[in-house]
């Protein structure tokens, strides 16, 4: 449809947003590096041994079991002020020495079970004239932990504050999106809520941890609340849940599909992350060994995941094939991060996942779309079957050959009427009409003309009258006008015009007349429909008695007359 392009052009957006955040974040430091710090790195197990020689930023291949590492390389004098570190430690503790002298110091160099978190650091050197030694001690709770001090960046403090601020460019452009999504899912659970509420909740839900991850994931959050062992627990148990909440939504969405397994797949999530992070609560390392197993696990349940939306887009599925980018685009930029951030494959530190927030923003934007195109459908219905019990009704209280209100709805208008009579004044007045020798008309003419004069006798009657006035077919030739707000004498005046008319004009193709009976309201202590109509069914009897095409008004001993 032209009214979503990015059904077309969204891949290819993404694609090239992936591709410009690749080419400036990685390359960030060579420009000044070399300007200051010799490529040639040193490297010694323990104070005992030799220093022997690699290339930074590729660390050596350290034994099992090391905990503490000492690099050394030269620095030089820079004329353009690139005198300042950044580098990232991921559970490590670390001392910085220029020459013989310490200048900077962080965490605590034993065995802490807990380690230390994950931080950036930027250290400022000291002014030096000649080249000088820099050496680095460093200590981690495990091997892995070792590989972590890949990402040393040269230049001037702004410079280094600028790619913070880089660094964390797609969560800051993720976070306000997955926070539009979850206000939109909640006024959509509000207001629209239909059949979907459970998807809504899981998407909701889902947003709610992704959100919490990229506060976590972030530098900036540092200026807030420095405590890098609670924002590493964050991002580590979030890490763990974040999976779980997205197969949510995609077990809402394939639980019905043939074929499928998102149980299993879901099982599978939370099982990992119960043994993860309660070995944590238990006392053991598992939330970062847990992660050698996790990715791994990772990518093969997400492609079975998306191996059954495509199964489910080829037979029709319009939201599986929305949210199937979104599954390929989390997955894959979640292992990108994992595989740099655990297992140190490449030496920058950008997250980025937050991007997967434009696909998902997408499906999102189909999920509107789909839901909006239900409830369009569901009010149409809906008219479409309240015109036909419209229709229904108005049938069952009409009288099919004349159109008129038929005896079965006299009980609803004379309630109706009874309100207008009450905004008048509290005066209603009821008129019974019936046909001068209509048996005649019948056995003389036929039926078919019998048929003819009552429907032109009651086209008559509505036109002399207005439409707040209800005519009813009482039964054969006899019709009844319930005429609120008018006492008896206008009335009267009003039936008497009714006969004159109906006495004048050739109805059926005949001339006829009427005789017709008027009644007046006494109140609700006094009165009811009932006696009301049947006071008009005695004027008329009266009316006829006098000899007929005549109006009288009730009173059985003095009945008012035109």
């Amino acid at each position: 449809m032209e009214f979503w392009p990015f059904r077309r052009k969204g891949g290819a957006a993404l694609v090239c947003l992936l591709a410009c955040l690749m080419f400036f974040l990685p390359g960030m430091s060579p420009r000044a590096e070399a300007e200051v710090i010799d490529p040639v790195w040193q490297y010694q197990l323990t104070p005992e041994e030799p220093w022997q020689d690699f290339l930074y930023p590729k660390l050596p291949d350290l034994p099992p079991d090391t905990h503490m590492i000492w690099l050394r390389t030269t620095v030089r004098p820079s004329a353009d002020a690139n005198n300042t570190m950044l580098f990232m430690t991921s559970m490590q503790s670390v001392r910085i020495w220029i020459g013989d002298r310490v200048i900077y110091h962080y965490g605590s160099f034993g065995l802490q079970d807990t380690g230390s978190g994950m931080r950036w650091h930027i250290v400022k050197l000291p002014p030096i004239s000649s080249p000088t030694e820099l050496r680095i001690q460093i200590y981690g709770d495990t091997t892995e932990a070792m590989l972590g001090l890949n990402t040393l960046m040269m230049g001037t403090g702004v410079e280094q504050m600028q790619k913070l601020f880089l660094f964390d460019a797609p969560i800051i452009v993720a976070l306000p999106a997955a926070l539009l999504i979850i206000l939109i899912m909640v006024i959509y659970y509000r207001y629209h809520p239909y059949h979907w509420k459970r998807l809504y909740v899981a998407v909701i839900g889902f947003m709610v941890v992704f959100a919490c991850w990229l506060v976590a994931a972030s530098n900036m959050k540092n200026i807030f609340y420095d405590d890098a062992m609670l924002w590493w627990h964050k991002l580590s148990t979030l890490a763990y849940l974040l999976p779980v909440s997205a197969n949510v939504v995609l077990y809402e969405m394939l639980k019905k599909e043939p074929r499928s397994y998102p149980g299993v797949v879901l099982s599978i999530n939370i099982l990992l992350m119960v043994v993860t992070v309660g070995g944590y609560l238990g006392g053991m390392w598992t939330l970062n060994w847990g992660m050698t197993f996790f990715y791994p696990i990772l990518g093969i349940t997400e492609a079975c995941m998306a191996w059954w939306l495509l199964q489910a887009v080829r037979r029709g599925n319009i939201l599986c094939r929305a949210i199937l980018p979104a599954t390929i685009g989390f997955t894959i930029l979640g292992l990108i991060d994992g595989i740099t951030g655990h297992f140190h494959v490449f030496s920058w530190r950008c997250f980025v996942t937050p991007l997967g927030i434009f696909p998902f923003l997408y499906f999102v934007m189909e999920l509107l779309k789909v839901q909006l195109v239900r409830e369009r459908s569901l009010e149409s219905q809906a008219a479409r079957l309240q015109y036909k019990v419209a229709l229904a009704t108005e049938r069952a209280e009409r009288d099919a050959l004349t159109g008129c209100h038929n005896r079965a709805s006299v009980g609803q208008l004379f309630e109706d009427s009874l309100r207008t009579a009450e905004r008048r004044g509290g005066v209603l007045s009821a008129i019974m009409l019936d046909i001068d020798h209509f048996k005649k008309v019948n056995d003389t003419y036929g039926h078919d003309t019998g048929d003819r004069v009552l429907m032109d006798f009651a086209a008559a009657v509505r036109r002399i009258i207005d439409k707040e006035k209800a005519v009813i077919r009482w039964g054969g030739e006899e019709f009844i006008v319930l005429c609120p707000g008018l006492g008896q004498y206008e009335t009267m005046v009003l039936a008497n015009l009714i006969r004159r008319f109906v006495a004048r004009a050739p109805l059926g193709g005949r001339k006829i007349t009427c005789s017709l009976g008027v009644s007046t309201w006494h109140g609700k202590e006094k009165d009811t429909m009932e006696a009301l109509f049947k006071r008009a069914d005695r004027a008329l009897y009266v009316a006829k008695e006098s000899g007929r095409n005549r109006v009288k008004g009730e009173s059985a001993e003095n009945p008012a007359s035109l």
